[in-house]
């Protein structure tokens, strides 16, 4: 987030992860389809090309969300240290 972006109090909107995952799923799954009931597409490099990129944004996509969803349910790193959590006192 940028200086002016915090002094201006600009919101960030949250993106629907789950649902475009499922979409840019869809997209590639369709692709592939269409290679399998046409093996010439195979040869075609533009069908190719948007398969690569279909797969891409299906994996980023992805990854994104299983991050957020691990960020979400992960103890924060504070948590782990074994003083606090054994609720021991800590000495500098």
């Amino acid at each position: 987030m940028t200086t002016q972006a915090i002094e201006t109090a600009a919101t960030v909107a949250t993106l629907p992860i789950a649902a475009n995952v499922d979409a840019a799923w869809n997209r590639y799954a369709a692709m592939v389809g269409e290679t399998v009931a046409d093996p010439s597409l195979l040869l075609d490099r533009d069908h190719c090309s948007a398969c690569i990129r279909a797969w891409a944004t299906f994996r980023d996509l992805m990854v994104a969300s299983d991050s957020l969803a691990a960020e979400s349910t992960a103890p924060l790193p504070y948590m782990q240290t074994p003083a606090l959590t054994a609720a021991d006192a800590c000495r500098a």
